[in-house]
């Protein structure tokens, strides 16, 4: 299961975070900085899917991607 906790500080926060690691998985890519339209991002890459469960901007923002396996799946076609 993937976790995130947050600690606030008066000067902003910090974030951690345990990605569900599975066996099969290849090994993620190291953090990089990109930038998109102007905007720059860190995130690690997983290299078989492209994308990332876990980014950073330099607005302070920041993106968790958290596995939710007890959902319900809509119907959808």
């Amino acid at each position: 299961m993937c976790t995130v906790s947050w600690l606030l500080h008066d000067a902003g926060y910090e974030v951690f975070f345990n990605r569900d690691e599975q066996k099969g998985r290849a090994i993620a890519n190291p953090p990089a900085v990109f930038d998109r339209e102007g905007t720059r991002y860190m995130m690690p890459v997983d290299p078989d899917g492209g994308g990332t469960w876990i980014a950073m901007n330099q607005h302070g923002l920041s993106l968790c991607l958290l596995n939710y396996y007890q959902g319900d799946i809509p119907d959808l076609p």
